[in-house]
C-alpha cells in the first residue's frame, strides 16, 4: 500500500467535491479515473453507463453535457457521482489503484462530514452566545430600570438633557420629541444599548452617547429653540427676484405724486 500511494497521482480532497449537484457532494468521473490509475480517463464512462442501474440504486445518476474545445469535437457527457456511486465504481475498476482510491473516496467524505459538524457547532455557539448576551442585556436593563438611582446615574432622558441645557419651558414639547426621535435614530445605528423605563415609558440613554450627542447636535437644537421663544431667531428672506424694488416709502394722504406731504 505504502508504494501505490507513493507512485499515485494528486490526491483526493474536499476541495475536488462539488455540492452544487443535485444538493450533494459528488466527484467527478475524470477526477475518480485520475485516482484509480485510468490510461485514458474517459474510458471510465463507459464503465458508468455499463452500471448506471446498479449506479441508481445509490441515487439519481447525474450527467451534464461537457463543453467542446475550440477546436471543436462531438459533445461528451460527463458524470458527477455521489458517495456511493463513486465506491461502486471503484470496486468495478479492477485497476491498480482501486483499493487506495476506495480508501481516498472514503476518507474525503469523512472530511468533509467533520467540517459540517464542526460549522454546525460553531454556528450553534454563536447563536446560544448571542441569545445569551441579549437575555444578560435584557435582565441588566430591568435592573437599572427597577432602581432609579442606578438609572438617574448611568442614564438620562430627553426631558433631563433639556433642563441641564436651559431648554426654555414653553414649547418644548416639540423639541423633546424631535431630539429623542434623532437619539433613538443614531442608538440603533450605532448599536447603542436604550432602556425604557416601566413605569412612565420614557426612552433613557446611556449618560456618555446622551453628552456626544448634545456636543454634536443637541445644543445647537436647544440655541434655535430658545432664540425662537425669545423672538431673537433670525429671519430669513428668499432672494431678491430681478426688476423689483423692495424698498419701503412712505407717502401721506394727498401725496399721490410722490412728493412728500404737506408741511
Amino acid at each position: 500500500m505504502n508504494d501505490i500511494m507513493k507512485n499515485h497521482p494528486l490526491r483526493l480532497s474536499v476541495s475536488d467535491l462539488n455540492t452544487e449537484v443535485n444538493h450533494e457532494p459528488r466527484v467527478h468521473d475524470l477526477r475518480l479515473a485520475e485516482i484509480l490509475g485510468f490510461d485514458r480517463y474517459r474510458n471510465i464512462r463507459k464503465l458508468i453507463a455499463r452500471h448506471k442501474k446498479e449506479l441508481e440504486l445509490y441515487g439519481s445518476v447525474c450527467s451534464t453535457v461537457e463543453q467542446t474545445s475550440a477546436k471543436g469535437g462531438r459533445p461528451a457527457t460527463e458524470y458527477w457521482l455521489n458517495e456511493g456511486q463513486a465506491l461502486c465504481i471503484c470496486s468495478k475498476s479492477d485497476t491498480a489503484f482501486a483499493s487506495d482510491a476506495l480508501h481516498q473516496i472514503i476518507t474525503t467524505y469523512i472530511a468533509l462530514r467533520n467540517q459540517r459538524t464542526q460549522l454546525q457547532s460553531s454556528a450553534s455557539v454563536h447563536v446560544d452566545m448571542k441569545a445569551l448576551h441579549e437575555i444578560v442585556q435584557q435582565e441588566v436593563a430591568s435592573q437599572i430600570t427597577r432602581d432609579q438611582r442606578v438609572a438617574a446615574l448611568a442614564y438620562v432622558s430627553v426631558r433631563e438633557l433639556l433642563e441641564e441645557h436651559d431648554a426654555i419651558q414653553k414649547g418644548r414639547s416639540g423639541l423633546n420629541r424631535r431630539i429623542g426621535a434623532r437619539m433613538r435614530t443614531r442608538a440603533a445605528i450605532y448599536g447603542v444599548q436604550m432602556l425604557r423605563s416601566p413605569h412612565s415609558g420614557v426612552w433613557l440613554f446611556p449618560r456618555d452617547f446622551a453628552a456626544q450627542y448634545m456636543r454634536d447636535e443637541g445644543r445647537a437644537l436647544v440655541a434655535d429653540h430658545n432664540a425662537r421663544q425669545t423672538g431673537q431667531a433670525v429671519m430669513q428672506f428668499g432672494p431678491r427676484r430681478k426688476g423689483r424694488n423692495h424698498q419701503l416709502s412712505v407717502i401721506g394722504k394727498g401725496d399721490s405724486d410722490g412728493k412728500g406731504a404737506p408741511a
